[in-house]
């Protein structure tokens, strides 16, 4: 049995389960976390500034901001949400996706960013969105930026609806490196909402069809000739997480890389609540932005949705697991600080 195979759920076909099933010790954990029952996906947002801990604030402007980037401001910044749910050719429709969408749109609003938001963007459209916002000139004025991709994927590389693929770091990220780039040395928060499982052969694991609400964010592929992505993939191997590591050039600073899931694996999104990954990100930081920073929060994501969402049946093993893999290259601590 290969690596993917083992990496994959035996079967897809399980039982219709409830968005997050909390433990006992992970409700102890975070008290906070809400169960989603809202039948449209949405999920509360309490952001209040005035429950930010003065401490917190008091002691990062007695340093200078030394050890924390000074965010404050009003607006704190540009986000830019890019969401695919409808493809063109074989590649399902990403039902759900709107949900995290409007989820994510309503986190960064109350978090006093300017959120534009553009769907259903082909690749060349979506190269084009991130060149235009990660060089828009309005950055030098902000204090940090955030950038949200949700879409089909594969390892490197994330699908526009005309399923051709856009690279992450050639086409998205580098140019956070560009000399026009209005961001050094600001806090950039990137979210890819994607799988990075590998196509180098057909899986017919994959293929099996959901009789419940969980389905992966992943193309499925039956060798159809005229699917014009699969041998351009077949020619590359980014399944190797060194060799990731290897692409990253050392001026990639001041940024924070949040993926859905580790390189070769699924990232499961619910087709009425939103991915697992957009879920929790949206209830961490809306309960724990007051005290914690970015960093120290994606902790409390992995573990939410490592150990929170999954099946009622908890002893199969066979039921789909997800662990996200945020890349930090932040150099300060990064709070979401009340306005000045």
């Amino acid at each position: 049995m290969s690596t993917r195979e083992q990496n994959l759920p035996e079967t897809l076909e399980q039982p219709e389960v409830s968005p997050v099933v909390l433990d006992d010790d992970l409700e102890n954990n975070f008290p906070e976390i809400d169960k989603v029952e809202e039948t449209d996906g949405l999920l509360p947002v309490g952001i209040n500034f005035d429950n930010f801990e003065a401490r917190i604030l008091e002691k990062h402007e007695a340093d200078r901001f030394e050890t924390a980037y000074d965010t404050r401001g009003n607006p704190r910044g540009l986000c830019l949400i890019i969401n695919n749910k409808s493809f063109d050719g074989k590649l399902d429709d990403r039902t759900g996706t709107d949900v995290d969408r409007d989820n994510l749109s309503n986190l960064f609003n109350k978090l006093l960013y300017k959120v534009e938001i553009v769907n259903n963007q082909t690749a060349e459209e979506m190269k084009e969105a991130c060149r235009s916002f990660i060089l828009n000139p309005e950055h030098e004025q902000y204090t940090s930026c955030v950038l949200a991709v949700l879409s089909h994927g594969t390892n490197g590389k994330i699908l526009g609806r005309d399923s051709k693929p856009v690279d992450e770091y050639k086409d998205i990220l580098s140019l956070f490196n560009h000399s026009d780039c209005k961001l050094t040395g600001k806090p950039k928060f990137v979210i890819i909402q994607a799988c990075r499982i590998e196509l180098d052969r057909t899986d017919k694991d994959t293929q099996h069809p959901m009789v419940g609400q969980e389905v992966s964010d992943g193309p499925v592929v039956e060798g159809d000739e005229n699917f014009d992505l699969v041998d351009h993939l077949q020619r590359l191997n980014y399944g190797d997480a060194q060799k990731m590591e290897n692409r990253l050039p050392p001026d990639y600073a001041d940024l924070l890389i949040a993926h859905s899931t580790l390189p070769g694996f699924i990232s499961w999104r619910n087709t009425k609540q939103g991915s697992w990954f957009i879920q929790a990100i949206v209830q961490i930081f809306s309960r724990n932005f007051h005290s914690e920073h970015v960093a120290d929060m994606m902790v409390q994501v992995n573990l939410l949705v490592s150990k929170a969402f999954r099946g009622e049946n908890k002893k199969n093993k066979n039921q789909a697991c997800q662990m996200p893999s945020p890349t930090n290259h932040l150099r300060k601590k990064f709070y979401f600080f009340p306005s000045k």
